[in-house]
């Protein structure tokens, strides 16, 4: 059975799919079982046409035959930059959702949709975004130095999200004993996208599988 989360740890859901069976398993598995905020659209013109929402993660649904999946990804992303999309295609859309990963996507995941790995991966997307609200916290909460010589904590110094990522994943590998796919199911992440996060922190599994973090 998939758990339930508390009412309080909710995301905010756009999902946008012009498959209705879809759009609507989507909104109740969200709304009734995971107990996260969705609103439903057919159409990412629909989802444009509303007034801008704070939506921290936007399910766009994608068929690369009928229309431009890069440009409806980059008209959400540039909406919200902040947002993590990740997308619902066809089987055989695959090769089409990896390299919108390389265009800002987060992840991608292929109909019909695997629940359980969507639980994980929005409960990992819910820590980031307290990750992101506690440094953003505590940026603001640090007083600005009033002479060269005070000592004082400046914004400069909180560790950036990207450098969180990292060290997640570093600790990911570290505990699987560099098996990636142990690391991406720890973090509640796909492996194409642990992947991608490899490559651009340079991480190596066989290095970043021993030693301290």
């Amino acid at each position: 059975p998939i758990a339930s989360m508390p009412a309080r740890q909710f995301l905010n859901i756009a999902i946008i799919d012009a498959d209705f069976s879809t759009r609507k398993l989507l909104d109740w598995t969200i709304r009734q079982s995971w107990g996260h905020r969705a609103s439903t659209y057919p159409s990412t013109d629909a989802y444009l046409a509303q007034p801008a929402a704070d939506a921290d993660v936007v399910l766009l649904g994608i068929a690369p035959a009928e229309r431009n999946p890069a440009s409806e990804l980059q008209s959400v992303l540039k909406r919200n930059p902040s947002v993590s999309v990740i997308l619902v295609c066809n089987r055989e859309d695959n090769e089409s959702a990896a390299a919108l990963l390389h265009a800002g996507a987060w992840d991608y995941f292929t109909r019909p949709v695997d629940l359980l790995r969507m639980q994980g991966i929005l409960l990992h997307l819910r820590s980031v975004r307290d990750i992101e609200r506690n440094l953003s916290r505590k940026k603001n909460s640090h007083p600005k130095p009033q002479n060269i010589g005070q000592s004082a904590v400046t914004p400069d110094s909180v560790p950036s999200m990207d450098h969180a990522k990292e060290r997640a994943i570093r600790r990911a590998l570290k505990a699987s004993g560099g098996n990636v796919k142990e690391a991406a199911r720890l973090l509640g992440i796909g492996r194409t996208t642990i992947y991608k996060l490899m490559h651009k922190f340079s991480i190596n599994p066989r290095h970043d599988s021993s030693g301290p973090l």
